[in-house]
């Protein structure tokens, strides 16, 4: 005679065959979804398309659905405080020391300022800097955009008058906020003639906007401008950016040599820059056969021969020598590989100094120096 099961231990079974049934079907969805022909990408675009069609929210823009600022205000509540309320609470962030929690606290009040604020906010924060505080770039990028929203001319301006610290990029920030509010009037500013370097580099990133990536445009504008003109070298640097962007192969030296004939001695630096970040016995080649062209005291080529002198001094010396004589000025890169040969090797250098023929008009800085020195 068969044993019964005692009812408890039934019910044990029946939901243990339950449960059983219950994983093995889960574990073949799972298969199914993992061999399907269909791509996981496409699974996941698919539910977020199907869990969108299903939402109420669908009008909200992702900026509605980011998390609020934990220390900050929105620009929209900070609108709503008074130029003094603002400038205070600048003060007490400038005093933070966490970077994220400086950035979370000043970008809402920094996208509020009035153009009778900004400078005030600009003091506040470069005091607590000059005392040690040092401000995440992301603070002065936004500081700048919205000088330039508010009265880019006389964030410029400000540039000009108090340089120190001041770059091309924050230059380029202000022109960022301009372009927004009013692009025709940053561009019409932008045609004219520029003193400073600071406004040239915002002009540029004005005229290459304008010239909206188009290569022939861009060399056009150029060519427009005065042709010892600061913009024009400011706008070469843009051209070369377009031109690396414009989803060609990029080749700097095909693409200088593409240039106009007048447009490439305010090119050269911008196209030495790109160049030597290659092959160095490559990129000397082309300085050889480009020298006449270029802007001789040219920071990037000094750095550059800098490097040639710690790898070949002898080498260096000897093809830097053979570069044409420039017509203004007597510092060549000649000066700069035997300047870089003295501060490894004095004594080599100094022999081949004097070894050299006396009318060598590249040697004149480097032999005035040593007389100077046994003068001493």
């Amino acid at each position: 005679m068969k044993s019964k099961l005692p009812p408890a231990a039934s019910v044990s079974i029946i939901v243990g065959v339950a449960a059983l049934a219950f994983f093995v079907g889960k574990f073949r969805a799972a298969r199914e979804v993992t061999f399907s022909n269909e791509s996981p990408t496409a699974a996941v675009r698919q539910t977020s398309v199907s869990a969108k069609a299903d939402s109420s929210e669908v009008s909200e823009t992702i900026a509605d659905r980011m998390p609020k600022p934990q220390y900050g205000l929105t620009v929209e509540q900070a609108r709503r405080l008074t130029p003094e309320e603002r400038l205070a609470r600048i003060a007490d962030a400038a005093l933070v020391f966490n970077s994220g929690n400086q950035v979370e606290a000043l970008s809402g009040l920094i996208g509020a300022l009035s153009k009778d604020e900004i400078l005030q906010a600009t003091d506040l924060l470069g005091g607590a800097q000059d005392r040690g505080n040092f401000q995440p770039q992301e603070i002065w990028i936004e500081l700048w955009t919205q000088w330039g929203r508010v009265d880019p001319l006389g964030g410029l301006q400000h540039f000009v008058d108090r340089p120190g610290g001041k770059g091309r990029d924050d230059a380029r920030s202000i022109m960022h906020g301009w372009l927004g509010i009013d692009p025709d009037a940053a561009i019409l500013w932008a045609h004219e003639p520029k003193r400073a370097t600071l406004d040239a580099a915002a002009a540029a990133l004005a005229l290459s906007h304008e010239a909206g990536g188009d290569l022939g445009k861009m060399e056009a504008t150029m060519l427009a401008l005065p042709e010892n003109g600061m913009t024009r070298a400011e706008c070469a640097d843009r051209y070369f950016d377009m031109a690396a962007l414009a989803g060609d192969a990029f080749d700097p030296a095909a693409t200088y040599d593409a240039m106009p004939e007048a447009l490439q001695p305010a090119a050269w630096s911008a196209a030495f820059g790109r160049i030597s970040q290659g092959a160095r016995a490559e990129t000397i080649d082309w300085v050889k056969s480009h020298y006449e062209a270029s802007s001789q005291n040219d920071n990037a080529m000094v750095d550059f021969i800098g490097k040639c002198v710690a790898e070949d001094a002898v080498g260096t010396v000897a093809w830097t020598s053979n570069l044409p004589s420039p017509k203004e000025s007597n510092y060549t890169p000649l000066t700069s590989a035997v300047i870089a040969w003295m501060s490894t090797d004095r004594e080599a250098a100094l022999k081949w100094v004097n070894e050299q023929p006396a009318n060598m008009i590249a040697l004149d800085l480097i032999r005035a120096s040593i007389v100077r020195g046994n003068k001493r």
